[in-house]
């Protein structure tokens, strides 16, 4: 029996303070961006399946007029550069966008979103910057993590082991292991990477992925987590974390669209919410 009052699992209710902390970020988001050149974009609730690229398993599917199967937005990052590069293109020549909306995943999850698009762009350091200064807004310090999935792409393909083998654990059981493998398992600071490629002790190619990571950290007080890889598959360079308590805050990164490189990241509303207001009880508490 469903009782009135229930809402499915995994929807979202905001009232009262909750409801003003969500109005609150999202205005404070918009004026920055605003401020750094972006225009704004919302974008369709529902899409043709087959404009879908990325994460068939979370799909939620429909049937729309004349049967074609659609399906609810499951991104925004390839929706906004699908939508510029292919609709929009003959009416705006704009490359910087933002947008505020939810996403939404199988069986009934929404996923509040301030995200940025910024089309014909490789470089994740402004991006990472104006993620912090939204989140630290809030009186939130993330841990800041680092990383590019293709060094994991490179070390599959080098020693053999598959992603989910490239853990401390899993390696214990590996002989013949190189221990510059180890060293990355374990390594964070940016220090000891760089210490790494000052030495030679890597392969040239993954020194040339490290070192725009290695020179990212230290501007920011960043972590490498060498061998992490983002959940959106599409993310080929460069990508970073924002991280508080258990709660990941943002993740962006540099991935391909459809007319060339692009880059962009995505806030979770509902993981700041959550850790605002978890900050403001303790303090209450103290």
């Amino acid at each position: 029996m469903i009782y009135e009052h229930e809402i499915p699992s995994g929807a979202r209710l905001y009232f009262g303070k909750s409801a003003k902390l969500k109005r609150a970020i999202e205005h404070y988001a918009s004026e920055v961006l605003s401020a750094e050149g972006y225009e704004e974009i919302v974008t369709p609730y529902f899409s043709y399946e087959s404009h879908q690229i990325e994460g068939g398993a979370g799909l939620i599917r429909f049937s729309g007029e004349g049967n074609q199967r659609l399906v609810l937005r499951h991104d925004s990052s390839l929706d906004v550069a699908r939508l510029i590069t292919k609709r929009l293109g003959r009416t705006t020549a704009h490359r910087r966008w933002f947008y505020i909306q939810p996403v939404f995943r199988y069986p009934a999850h929404e996923i509040y979103q301030i995200g940025v698009e910024i089309l014909e762009q490789e470089e994740l350091a402004p991006l990472l910057e104006q993620a912090l200064s939204i989140v630290r807004h809030f009186g939130i310090s993330p841990v800041i993590q680092l990383s590019d999935p293709r060094i994991v792409s490179f070390l599959e393909k080098k020693i053999g082991l598959r992603k989910h083998e490239l853990t401390p654990n899993a390696l214990r059981d590996h002989q013949g292991i190189p221990s510059w493998v180890r060293e990355l398992v374990w390594g964070a600071d940016a220090t000891i990477f760089k210490e790494m490629i000052t030495t030679s002790k890597l392969p040239q190619e993954l020194s040339d992925l490290l070192t725009p990571l290695v020179m990212l950290a230290e501007a920011c007080g960043g972590r490498i987590e060498a061998l992490a890889y983002a959940s959106m598959a599409y993310y080929n360079g460069p990508f970073f974390r924002l991280i508080a308590g258990n709660e990941t805050l943002a993740m962006g990164g540099c991935y391909d669209a459809d007319e060339g490189k692009a880059a962009g990241f995505a806030l979770y509303l509902d993981a700041m919410i959550h850790v605002i207001t978890t900050e403001q009880k303790d303090n209450d508490a103290r």
